[in-house]
């Protein structure tokens, strides 16, 4: 929801004992003042109340919940509830309103004692009223609701929908109010009635009293404004004119000091305003290190106006080193490097430390160096800054390494699990099938010729079992492949290739060249995870009818890749929506310290290349 900044602002205005309603005539618009109306009231450590029909109840907590995650606490806490009229005791399931204040005085000794500030509340008044509810009971409910407020730390926003109230009821309720809300603003309401007055059975004299005095007071306001205004007008006029005739005085008085001196201030002006308005610090100095002239950013820089730092007292600033350092840099120049850039520690007039960045060129008259021009630039921030990044660049790598770490822990954990399930599926669960296949298959031959309803039975029964242990025994092989174990890679790749194209109407090549005897069981796995990951993604995404794998050793390691045909996709494109399929092959490659590559353009097929170095005999 957009926030309305203006009437946030507003809003903080109000406060405890304050009495306001809001007028709206869409959900937006009320969102757009409850919501900041709560959020205040948790930030100043009060109970918040929003009382509303039970129909929309969840749906409010749900949308004030993801307003931000300090409306999301409170309701978690109770220090924001949404409840309706009947759950707050305010009125009767079906029946007219209960008094309002009874409750509103339990609900706020209740909050004074969890150790609340105060309590604020708001309620769309058409939930809490009979549909036909009219002035004569509104105007009194709301000004004693006011006369209450006042009384004790609670402040209430009443709600109206413009068009659920007819206007004579809604002229009483902003005569009920001090505080109204309409169209985005909070606004101090001048028709306001008080609660002593507005219950008075005279009421309509007093309020017809209070309407002239209004005028006449608004008449006496409109008189003195115009005669501040005159005097106003008559003072300026009064005072330009004298400034005129000064302006003028003074014009004169420019022009003849200026046909004096133009040549002289002109260039000076020019030589200071450069000199002097730069942020670096800009000096000169002689060949013995005396400073001879200063720019004013050396008192933005260090503290210490440019008369302070002329002559030899500028060195006592610098640590020894530093001092060494200057002088060195004096003599390359003058041994013929024409320009010296370099940083000194430098002690400011506050204590702290400064680093300054020197940049200098010498100073020559009659074609003899006699000193130098240089310019110093605060370079401690920009130090600091670096520092800071160097150290959350190598927090960032220890956090990388450990996450890595903790990826890998997952992945062996992972494969040790489905390896034990594998393992309860086709030693117990797929023998368990098989006794029941030879129990059915046994009852059927025993069977008489008369019963050979029961025996087709039996038979169908017999040939589901079978079925579902070819099952068990192809979702153990998925968990972990017993091949992979006891005939290796190449072995187990192949019988994967060939059972997924069975199952997926994909035409699945397998290729062995020059295999690895002995290669690491983690090796293994790892590359017999990555082709199942990227055959799925084949024949999920790539709408090839074949493709191709290939497994290869060399005496630096083995190299398997996988290629289709199909309609291929942008590599940067997937990387940016974070899917976890490539994510999750390029981590396990990592992990046994090979190479990941994927390459691939749109309508131009895919092909993806791991390489990993192994320590084995090559065949």
């Amino acid at each position: 929801m957009k926030r309305n900044s203006s009437l946030v602002r507003t809003l903080e205005n109000l406060e405890r004992h304050h009495h306001c309603c809001l007028i709206f005539q869409s959900r937006e618009e009320q969102f757009a003042a409850v919501i900041p109306f709560l959020r205040l009231g948790v930030a100043r450590g009060e109970k918040c109340i929003w009382l509303v029909n039970e129909r929309a109840r969840l749906a409010v907590t749900e949308a004030v919940g993801q307003e931000g995650t300090d409306l999301a606490a409170a309701l978690g806490s109770g220090g924001l509830e949404v409840l309706s009229p009947e759950a707050a005791r305010l009125r009767p399931p079906g029946g007219r309103p209960s008094p309002i204040l009874a409750p509103l005085e339990a609900a706020l000794k209740a909050a004074l004692a969890a150790g609340f500030s105060g309590l604020r509340t708001t309620v769309e008044v058409a939930d809490l009223c009979p549909k036909k509810v009219g002035a004569e009971w509104l105007s009194p409910h709301e000004s004693r609701l006011g006369a209450f407020l006042k009384r004790n730390p609670c402040l209430t926003m009443c709600q109206y929908h413009r068009r659920h109230f007819p206007a004579e009821v809604l002229l009483r309720v902003i005569r009920t109010h001090p505080f109204v809300i309409h169209r985005g603003m909070l606004w101090q309401n001048f028709y306001y009635v008080p609660p002593g007055e507005f219950l008075r059975p005279d009421r309509a004299a007093r309020e017809v009293d209070r309407l002239l005095s209004n005028i006449r007071k608004r008449g006496r306001v409109e008189a003195a404004l115009c005669r501040v205004r005159d005097e106003l007008e008559a003072r300026v006029r009064q005072r330009t004119e004298q400034l005129a005739r000064a302006n003028q005085a003074l014009r004169a008085e420019i022009a003849e000091h200026s046909r004096a001196l133009a040549a002289l201030q002109a260039s000076e002006q020019r030589y200071q305003h450069l000199f002097d308005s730069v942020n670096d610090i800009i000096f000169t100095a002689d060949l013995h290190g005396n400073v001879t002239s200063l720019s004013r950013a050396v008192e933005r820089t260090l503290g210490y106006s440019p008369g302070q730092l002329l002559g030899p007292g500028v060195r006592a600033l610098f640590p020894p080193e530093a001092i060494a350092r200057l002088f060195q840099m004096l003599r390359a120049k003058l041994g013929g490097l024409e320009c010296t850039t370099y940083e000194l520690p430098m002690a400011a007039q506050d204590g702290r430390q400064v680093i300054l960045e020197l940049s200098t060129r010498l100073l020559f008259q009659e074609g003899k160096p006699v000193g130098v021009i240089g310019v110093g630039r605060d370079v401690t921030e920009r130090k600091r800054t670096e520092e800071v990044l160097r150290e959350s660049r190598a927090a960032l790598e220890r956090t990388s390494e450990q996450l890595r770490a903790l990826a890998g822990s997952l992945l062996a954990a992972q494969e040790e699990e489905r390896r034990h399930l594998s393992r309860e599926l086709h030693d117990d669960l797929n023998q368990k099938l098989a006794m029941l296949a030879i129990e059915a298959e046994a009852l059927e031959q025993e069977l008489p010729p008369s019963e050979d309803g029961v025996r087709l039975r039996l038979g169908r029964l017999r040939r589901g079992v079978n079925a579902l242990s070819d099952d068990v025994r192809r979702v153990a092989y998925q968990l972990h492949p017993s091949l992979l174990d006891h005939l290796g890679l190449a072995v187990a790749l192949r019988s994967y290739c060939r059972e997924f194209s069975q199952h997926h109407g994909l035409k699945v090549k397998f290729l062995l060249r020059r295999p690895v005897q002995g290669a690491p069981q983690e090796v293994s796995l790892c590359l017999y995870r990555v082709t199942q990951e990227a055959l799925r993604n084949v024949a999920k995404h790539s709408k090839s009818a074949r493709a191709t794998v290939v497994l290869s050793g060399s005496p630096r390691g083995l190299h398997l890749s996988i290629t289709d045909y199909g309609v291929g996709f942008d590599p940067e494109a997937v990387e940016n929506r974070g899917g976890l399929g490539l994510v999750s092959m390029e981590e396990r490659v990592r992990l046994v310290g090979g190479d990941f590559l994927i390459r691939s353009s749109p309508h131009g097929g895919t092909r993806l290349d791991v390489r990993i170095p192994v320590t084995s005999e090559v065949a």
